[in-house]
């Protein structure tokens, strides 16, 4: 994947040689967190090949270890008093088999999965989240 954005980049940039020169920055969000540190350290890795001007990566709210991330929110939740102990251990043991399913390897399953328990703390905090 890295190698072949590189190349599509490095093509846009021979087409448009006026933006050869530009500052390159690389965003996305979610789970732009897997790919965007793999394409700027391929780009890093090759300056020599692809003279890409790479001065940064932004990510938001990137997804880079949701085993961990997921398991987080119930915490944070129930830490700032967005919920209540009843609804944190409810939340904790639905998120143990959201990391069961990932770790599995049930990736579209526990995408769906975990994403509904995120969603439910965010309704029973009245979106103090968003």
């Amino acid at each position: 994947m890295a190698s072949q954005l590189t190349k599509a980049i490095d093509q846009f940039l021979t087409l448009h040689p006026e933006y050869r020169n530009n500052d390159f920055w690389i965003s996305g969000e979610s789970y732009a967190g897997k790919y965007i540190p793999n394409l700027a350290q391929y780009i890093d890795q090759n300056l020599s090949t692809y003279k890409i001007n790479l001065k940064g990566v932004m990510i938001g709210n990137g997804q880079y270890y949701p085993e961990l991330q997921y398991t987080t929110v119930g915490d944070f939740a129930y830490d700032e008093g967005l919920i209540d102990e009843i609804t944190y251990n409810k939340v904790q043991a639905e998120l143990q088999t959201c990391v069961s399913m990932i770790k599995n390897g049930k990736f579209a399953e526990s995408m769906d999965f975990c994403e509904n328990i995120v969603a439910e703390i965010y309704d029973n905090t009245s979106g103090a989240f968003r």
